[in-house]
């Protein structure tokens, strides 16, 4: 079997059961009028960036401590529903 990227490929399967677990958890919670006002959603987002940093890079060092920025970006991958409103978050992270 090819190991290669196998470790890299597990960081990812990981990753992945992570932000399905944070989109779960912050997200796809939300009411609807949550996604109508971006600040609502901004500060869900938020809330999920710092559950991510407290619960999960706490009590596990292979995982990347990612800055709000890189947290986000990936959450709008791994959320369909989100990718509408991605490039309002990238304004809203450079202002």
């Amino acid at each position: 079997s090819n190991m290669v990227g196998a470790d890299s490929k597990k960081g990812s399967d990981k990753m992945s059961m992570i932000l399905e677990d944070l989109a779960a958890r912050f997200i796809l919670t939300c009411p609807e009028e949550e996604f109508a006002s971006f600040e609502r959603l901004f500060f869900m987002i938020e809330a999920a960036h710092w559950f991510y940093i407290d619960h999960y890079v706490e009590n596990d060092s292979t995982l990347p401590s990612l800055g709000m920025k890189d947290f986000a970006r990936r959450l709008f991958r791994h959320c369909p529903m989100l990718a509408q409103f991605q490039g309002s978050v990238e304004e809203h992270l450079k202002s």
